[in-house]
């Protein structure tokens, strides 16, 4: 599960550097990718994640990114961020870190 706005964020670079080619592959290929859920931002994403800012401090991507995760049923949610560690919200955080020696 993701949502819209990681749809977003891989489009930026192909686009900024000219590549409308890359850019609709990238996207057609998220779109279509087997077993990826891609949600909508609405308006119960955005209470969920005001939720999460208020009570963890996150910035409001990644509270929509959470958001959505939540919302899907997500039983764990990779990040990068350690921040999210704090998070205790029935879903799984899974840091990339823990997984390199």
């Amino acid at each position: 599960v993701t949502s819209v706005i990681t749809l977003m964020e891989i489009l930026v670079l192909p686009k900024r550097l000219g590549k409308a080619k890359l850019a609709r592959d990238y996207r057609e290929l998220l779109l279509n990718y087997p077993n990826l859920l891609i949600v909508e931002i609405d308006a119960k994403n955005v209470d969920i994640a005001s939720d999460l800012r208020a009570k963890y401090g996150i910035r409001t991507p990644d509270a929509l990114q959470l958001a959505a995760a939540v919302q899907a049923g997500a039983s764990g949610f990779i990040t990068n961020d350690a921040r999210f560690k704090q998070v205790d919200e029935g879903i799984e955080i899974i840091l990339l870190d823990d997984f390199i020696d």
